[in-house]
């Protein structure tokens, strides 16, 4: 329905409508202190995985660091650590605090990166990559098999990470 503007003119424009100098400028429904031009620049494919990777990264370097710590600790049977101790013995490792820092800061940069993205979109696009990182990093630096199910499995996330940072 039409709204009255001041000076009893007509107006159509709706209610989340804003005069910015003679432009009309429609604001999106966005968090709080997000501009508007925040979100059209972040909700393009490349700006949406840019603003993901930081976490990837970080998420993924944690994953990789306490696998590997673990084996190189004992986390095998029959090792030299066992039981408590050998929680003990992972808690005052330093990488493994290094890798618990990078998931902490991995979770800040991901509370930076939903507060201009849509969850629905982001998350996907996250757990994609972040896959398909570790999957990496685990046959180049952990020795892991790389086998064609893994290598099928990698493509097809790879082509939903594209598909989901389009729409």
């Amino acid at each position: 329905m039409p709204q009255l503007a001041p000076g009893g003119v007509e107006s159509c424009a709706p209610k989340h409508a804003v005069i910015a100098g003679d432009k009309k400028v429609r604001q999106q429904r966005a968090a709080p202190g997000v501009k508007l031009s925040t979100i059209r620049r972040d909700r393009t494919p490349m700006g949406i995985i840019l603003r993901i990777l930081p976490t990837v990264f970080l998420v993924a370097y944690s994953q990789v660091i306490v696998k590997w710590r673990v084996e190189v600790l004992g986390g095998l049977p029959g090792s030299r650590y066992t039981g408590l101790l050998s929680y003990v013995a992972y808690l005052l490792d330093p990488f493994i605090l290094s890798a618990y820092m990078a998931g902490l800061i991995g979770s800040l940069a991901w509370i930076t990166a939903i507060a201009k993205l849509p969850l629905a979109q982001a998350f996907p696009i996250y757990q994609g990559l972040t896959f398909l990182v570790v999957v990496a990093c685990s046959a180049m630096l952990l020795n892991e098999p790389m086998n064609a199910p893994k290598l099928i499995g990698a493509a097809l996330i790879l082509a939903g990470v594209v598909i989901g940072a389009q729409g």
